[in-house]
């Protein structure tokens, strides 16, 4: 194997110029473990490699330039075996470039720290303690150009510049983008481990959440306009089944008025048999004595004698035990169940005998309302003079339980505080 300073020009310079690439690239390997704080080992390796190629690469040439001009200076080492060495620190230099890069992926370094930043869709920028930019991300560029123009050349015109958009809030401002959009911006302290303090300045794009926002109170005042039409109905569906009450007691006394009437009328023509006259006159007696209990009852004191005359008026015996509330809300109540209870009894069990029990207790108080109708079969399923009263006691803090084992049996729970009581026995 020849000697290098006995090899040809072109093979000389071509071993050279490998020398010197991979001096070059051992120097630029040996600079980022420095510069990037790699370990110790890796560091002083790098370093022992670099050298070494730097001095080969000076050698190689000093031997290739004075053999090509005066032959004086010569190595005399066998060109392969440079090859050789080159070819291992070859080896060496792409080990090292590919566990840098990896070094490079695991840890943290300035240029990573601004890719991240410049990724993160939210404005990021730092202000010194003088109120100078130190570092500002791609979206606060974006924000700012936006905005203004031009880059914030301080905190105090970012400042103004959200205060001009309408910038509202204390520690955060909602402000309106000039293209359209929505964002918020906010201020927070940041302290380095040398005491150094800096202000991070942060606006964040809000504009689905505001839109949302939108939508949620537009659909709030809906359920509000929709909870004014249920109470409107509900106050009507009310006033309606008390008003199919009187209707259905007036058409009763109608009838049996007219019944009587009939009656006297058949009698007068002459066109009943013997034994009819005897009914003809129950009949007009009845109509009679109605007649006679409304004009002698007149106007009522109270929910409750209304509610007796109508009950005899109807042919139902009412009792009543315990003390009935003066309270006006929960006296209504209690008759209105009252009436509730009387109607169903008489059109669907027919009763004609009705009870009921007030009692107080816990801060409570309570009617129980039987009869001595026909009970009904199966589940009872709330009308609409129950399901209103339910809907009616509900806010009140109220409730009603219905029983129909033995008999049927209401009941109607209402809260009370210090309420007064009428002894109506």
């Amino acid at each position: 194997m020849s000697p290098f300073c006995q090899c040809g020009y072109e093979c000389r310079f071509t071993v050279v110029l490998l020398s010197f690439v991979l001096s070059s690239g051992l120097l630029y390997i040996s600079i980022r473990s420095f510069a990037c704080r790699r370990p110790a080992g890796l560091r002083a390796g790098n370093t022992a490699f670099f050298l070494f190629s730097s001095v080969m690469t000076t050698a190689l040439a000093q031997s290739h330039f004075y053999t090509f001009r005066s032959g004086d200076w010569a190595i005399n080492v066998p060109a392969g075996i440079i090859l050789v060495v080159l070819l291992m620190m070859y080896v060496y230099l792409g080990i090292a470039v590919v566990a840098d890069a990896r070094m490079s992926r695991d840890s943290i370094t300035p240029a990573s720290i601004k890719e991240t930043l410049d990724n993160i869709p939210v404005g990021l920028c730092f202000f010194n303690s003088d109120g100078q930019p130190v570092l500002f991300n791609n979206r606060m560029l974006e924000l700012s150009n936006s905005m203004t123009g031009s880059d914030f050349q301080s905190i105090s015109e970012l400042r103004s510049a959200v205060e001009k958009m309408g910038g509202t809030g204390d520690q955060e401002k909602v402000f309106s983008l000039p293209g359209g959009g929505t964002c918020s911006y906010r201020e927070e302290p940041v302290v380095t481990r040398d005491g150094r303090k800096y202000t991070c300045g942060e606006i964040f794009d809000i504009t689905e959440l505001d839109q949302k926002k939108k939508e949620l109170e537009a659909q709030a005042e809906d359920m509000k306009g929709i909870s004014r039409r249920l109470k409107y109905l509900n106050d009507n569906a009310y006033k309606l089944a008390k008003e199919k009450e009187i209707l259905a007691f007036q058409t009763r006394f109608h009838d049996s008025m007219g019944t009587g009437i009939a009656a006297v009328r058949h009698m007068l023509a002459g066109g009943l048999h013997d034994d009819e006259y005897e009914n003809a006159i129950k009949m007009w007696h009845d109509s009679v004595e109605m007649v006679r209990l409304d004009n002698a009852c007149g106007k009522s004191e109270n929910l409750l004698d209304d509610f007796r005359r109508d009950a005899r008026a109807l042919g139902v015996r009412f009792d009543l035990d315990g003390r009935f509330p003066e309270d006006p809300e929960v006296a209504d109540v209690f008759v209105t169940a009252l009436r509730t209870c009387l109607t169903n009894g008489v059109r669907h069990g027919g009763a004609d005998e009705m009870h009921g029990t007030v009692t107080s207790g816990d801060g409570r108080i309570r009617i129980s309302i039987n009869n001595n109708g026909a009970s009904p079969e199966g589940k009872v399923v709330p009308g609409g003079g129950i399901t209103n009263l339910m809907e009616r006691i509900r806010p009140m803090g109220g409730c009603v339980t219905i029983d129909t084992d033995p008999g049927f049996c209401m009941t109607v729970d209402l809260p009370i505080s210090e309420r007064k009581f009428d002894d109506n026995m």
